[in-house]
Formats: structure tokens, C-alpha cells, sequence
């Protein structure tokens, strides 16, 4: 239970932080509107996705993983580059670059790094105990 909790919190404080740069943006009018409401929707699945860890559903959990690597892939567009190339130019543009790198990278690599070394460490038990 004790990892379903930290699991769940990864994606809870993803959740937070990309409102967080989704409200930056879109008051600094950084994105047009329809990205605005892509992210906001994107929350409310990652909400449940973490409210399904928190459950223990073993299938939320792989999928908190596999939104890792999407949120990392994701990130790398263009766009996303450029805007971190321009760290520094602009406050809000630096705010908005500080809560993507923590959204896309910080917080979903420490949950693919969690989840593999749970996921591996149960593995490893299983086939020692057989």
C-alpha cells in the first residue's frame, strides 16, 4: 500500500504542477486556448489514473508508467524545446518552463524509475520463492 501511495502522489503532483503551467501559460497567453483546455483535460485523466493507483489497480499503475514515457516524448516536440531554449528571456515563460520540467520530466521519471524497480524487485522474489 505504502507504494501504491507514492505512486499516486507522483501523479497527483503531476496533476497540480501542469495546471500550475497550464494557468501560466494561458493568463501570459503564451498558448492558444485549445492547448489550454488539452492540458486541463489531460489533468482530470492523470486525477483518475491516481486515484486508481491509490486503489492498488495494478493496470493504473502500468498505465501511470506508460504516461511517463508519453509525457517525456511529449516534451520533446519542437515547441517545447524552443520554449526551454528560452529560459531566462521572460519570467513567465521561465515559471512555465520550470513546471515543465518538473510535469514532463522530474515527476515522471521518478515514477518510471519507482515503478520498474518495484515491478522488478516483486519479479525477482517470485521466481527466487518458486
Amino acid at each position: 500500500m505504502k507504494n501504491n501511495s507514492f505512486l499516486s502522489f507522483l501523479l497527483f503532483a503531476d496533476a497540480v504542477i501542469l495546471v500550475l503551467g497550464g494557468y501560466i501559460l494561458r493568463i501570459n497567453n503564451l498558448v492558444p486556448f485549445f492547448l489550454t483546455v488539452a492540458t486541463y483535460a489531460s489533468v482530470v485523466f492523470i486525477l483518475a489514473v491516481a486515484y486508481s493507483v491509490l486503489a492498488g489497480n495494478k493496470r493504473a499503475q502500468f498505465l501511470g508508467f506508460i504516461l511517463g514515457f508519453v509525457a517525456v516524448a511529449i516534451s520533446t516536440n519542437p515547441e517545447h524545446i524552443s520554449a526551454l531554449m528560452e529560459f531566462g528571456s521572460t519570467v513567465p515563460l521561465s515559471e512555465a518552463d520550470i513546471t515543465m520540467i518538473l510535469g514532463f520530466y522530474v515527476l515522471p521519471i521518478i515514477y518510471i524509475v519507482k515503478y520498474a524497480t518495484t515491478f522488478f524487485t516483486a519479479r525477482k522474489a517470485q521466481t527466487t520463492s518458486h
